[in-house]
């Protein structure tokens, strides 16, 4: 599952020697390196040459707890489905890349990544599709997510203000026209990711503002069809205006108590000297947390999709 979360597709070991029958892997890698004949890119790389080196490490691996060597034919690599697991030199160096795009991305390290490691099937196309994509400056906006269900349907599940590094798309399998209360209208392209062993896939975009949303509309690219559309109407507009009142107890010298309010998500961080999320939850119980007399807390409510209330409290 750590692979999968790195946009590792799964490795096919069928009709391995001794090995009871495996599970069907799910969109394989067609461009693992050790598997005989993939079809991602026409070689053969056999650590034996007898054409049955289904998902074996396919170079000698190494055990620094204990010294011991690792069998480049008995051993598969860990995205596989058979016994004896071990990772492969291929898989360490596409975890290693990602890591390394992912900082780059975050603006953790300055080094070079020279793009996400070589490709394979759907899932990384949609890493390398990213990875070669412009980063903007840093955007203040509301990030949303969500699932998209094998029926088509949509579920927005998440919304949040937040500021950000983003890469514009400029093109992607589905649309999103989003219009605020003051009568914006963003647009912008997403892709889909598949979590292996799901039939549902999830998606993630940043729209550039902050402004309460009004009306969500998600379009299918290819042919324009609507997946997706919820109109807050007039209730969005008095939130854009009503903002709810909250007091702080405060409880000592370093602690303060929030009150729930019933609000639906709230979101507690606090901005300085470092960003950090305090409080996750849905608002139904009294919280303490933490501080230093003069910080500034940042709390946020989530009533509905698309619907983010903040509030910045200086704690006193």
């Amino acid at each position: 599952e750590i692979g999968h979360n790195h946009n590792l597709p799964h490795v096919s070991c069928d009709d391995e020697t001794n090995e009871s029958t495996p599970p069907v892997a799910d969109g394989p890698d067609d461009f693992y390196p050790y598997n005989s004949t993939p079809i991602g890119n026409g070689t053969s790389d056999n650590t034996t040459g007898n054409n049955d080196d289904y998902g074996r490490i396919g170079k000698v691996g190494y055990d620094f707890r204990n010294g011991n060597y690792v069998s480049k034919t008995l051993y598969h690599d860990i995205m596989s489905y058979c016994t004896r697991l071990w990772i492969s030199d291929y898989h360490y160096n596409k975890l290693h890349n990602f890591q390394l795009a992912l900082n780059s991305a975050l603006g953790i390290s300055s080094m070079n990544m020279g793009g996400i490691a070589d490709g394979s099937s759907n899932s990384q196309a949609y890493a390398r599709t990213v990875a070669d994509t412009p980063v903007t400056n840093i955007v203040n906006g509301t990030y949303i997510n969500g699932l998209l269900r094998e029926d088509g349907t949509i579920e927005i599940r998440n919304t949040l203000l937040m500021s950000k590094r983003v890469r514009d798309l400029p093109n992607g399998p589905y649309e999103y026209l989003i219009q605020t209360v003051n009568g914006e209208v963003l647009q912008g392209y997403f892709f889909t990711i598949k979590a292996d062993h799901s039939s549902t896939e999830a998606f993630k975009f940043m729209v550039p503002t902050q402004q309460p949303i009004q009306r969500i509309q998600i379009l299918r690219t290819s042919d324009g069809q609507q997946l997706f559309l919820e109109d807050f109407g007039t209730a969005a507009s008095a939130r854009s205006t009503a903002r709810p009142e909250l007091q702080l107890e405060r409880i000592s010298t370093t602690q303060w108590k929030i009150p729930a309010t019933n609000q639906g998500r709230r979101i507690v961080r606090r901005l300085e000297p470092r960003n950090r999320v305090l409080i996750f939850d849905f608002d139904q119980e009294d919280k303490t947390i933490e501080g230093i007399e003069g910080e500034t807390i940042e709390i946020q409510y989530q009533p509905g999709p698309g619907q983010v209330e903040k509030l910045l409290i200086e704690l006193q």
